[in-house]
């Protein structure tokens, strides 16, 4: 069907700029890390129920030992350390300047692609990075308008501002990465939907143990209670 691809484009546009604001919410109430260790777990149980209607299994049994390794990687790089970079970003820095900085996520898997795998950069590609990077730096270098409403925390102390902005730019390159990673995994033909699947079981588990071992674990749960962060 001509178009498909752009309106799913599209509507994922959509969806992740709603997201993003109600994670910046919820991270505001209780914190980004108990954000992103419950979206995790959350996501785990609805992709395992939609791996069992569409796959048959609750997760990919028969995947073999390398694609567990290049996704689980891809996992604990992007969903774990990546996203609490981002999450912590929205709430220093609000989701739309976190959101702006995370379009150089294309920039930088293009440059790690480069690097690690050798491939070719052209020209277009080279213009396409130059004024993606000149916007990001645009949008992120303005001033905030005294008219605005909403005050996000940190964003008008300079130097919250700078590491809020510095986490955002975290988020991205842990992305970045972790989808290469995860074109290492998906080789042969392995099942996206799978390979889904083992990148957030495997990042739920490493922050979750990440959490514990940080003595953070009852504090964490005890957070849940808050009804309207975990609808958010």
């Amino acid at each position: 069907m001509p178009g498909i691809g752009e309106l799913a484009a599209l509507a994922t546009s959509i969806l992740w700029s709603i997201t993003g604001i109600q994670f910046t919410f919820a991270g505001q109430r209780v914190g980004s890390a108990v954000v992103n260790v419950t979206r995790l777990a959350m996501a785990v149980f609805y992709l395992s129920i939609a791996h069992l209607v569409l796959q048959g299994q609750w997760w990919p049994v028969g995947a073999g030992k390398e694609p567990w390794f290049w996704l689980g990687l891809s996992g604990i790089v992007g969903l774990a350390i990546g996203d609490a970079f981002l999450f912590q970003a929205y709430v220093s820095i609000g989701p739309r300047r976190s959101q702006v900085v995370m379009t150089t996520v294309p920039v930088m898997s293009t440059v790690l692609a480069w690097l690690i795998f050798k491939e070719v950069l052209t020209a277009v590609e080279l213009l396409a990075m130059t004024l993606t990077l000149f916007g990001v730096a645009w949008v992120v270098s303005e001033r905030r308008s005294n008219r605005s409403r909403i005050a996000f925390a940190g964003d008008d102390n300079r130097r919250i501002y700078l590491i809020g902005v510095l986490l955002a730019l975290g988020g991205a390159a842990g992305q970045a990465l972790g989808l290469l990673l995860s074109k290492k995994g998906l080789e042969g033909g392995f099942p996206p939907l799978s390979a889904t699947v083992i990148r957030m079981v495997v990042a739920t588990a490493a922050i979750w143990l990440f959490t514990l071992l940080r003595g953070r674990g009852p504090a964490t749960i005890g957070a849940l209670r808050d009804r309207r962060a975990l609808i958010l």
